[in-house]
């Protein structure tokens, strides 16, 4: 499975932490790291004649997903679903999505 982990930890300022899980990735473009995360679905927008074009063709089961991030440009994440949440546990706790540990 093509799976997808993004992780912020507790700090002082944000004392929870948060985890985004992407399933069954198909096409990535995405930055090492986030300062903000906003995440949208924009299937109906997928741009036509490029690779996510082709990741959308090739698995129509999958969705494409826009991460607004502060940066200078959208990253984009094909994949078939996203789960969010949010919890208290420290850094290094295993996820909190089972199908990660």
């Amino acid at each position: 499975m093509n799976r997808l982990l993004l992780r912020s930890f507790p700090s002082e300022d944000e004392p929870t932490r948060v985890e985004v899980f992407f399933q069954y990735v198909q096409y990535l473009d995405a930055p090492l790291a986030f300062e903000t995360l906003d995440i949208e679905v924009v299937t109906e927008d997928a741009p036509e004649h490029t690779a996510i074009a082709e990741a959308m063709a090739r698995y129509p089961e999958c969705r494409l997903y826009r991460l607004t991030h502060g940066g200078s440009r959208p990253a984009y994440v094909v994949a078939a679903a996203c789960l969010y949440g949010q919890d208290s546990s420290p850094a290094g706790s295993e996820s909190m999505f089972p199908m990660m540990t």
